[in-house]
């Protein structure tokens, strides 16, 4: 999706040096997103295993 908005704002206005840092920053945030969906399913993975006893919550 990203290489088709870059294209896309190339008849915009924006400059190449501009096209060039949203690109990037869309590719970082990509990334991110995947890292933080790993991390989500790692937790999940071991809650099932351990059971919500692990989590140690807090009762009142």
């Amino acid at each position: 999706m990203a290489p088709r908005s870059i294209a896309a704002s190339s008849t915009s206005g924006f400059s190449a040096a501009t096209r060039e840092r949203i690109y990037r920053e869309l590719r970082v945030d990509r990334i991110w997103e995947g890292t933080s969906e790993i991390q989500r399913l790692i937790i999940a993975n071991e809650l099932i295993k351990r059971g919500t006893g692990a989590l140690a919550l807090p009762t009142h």
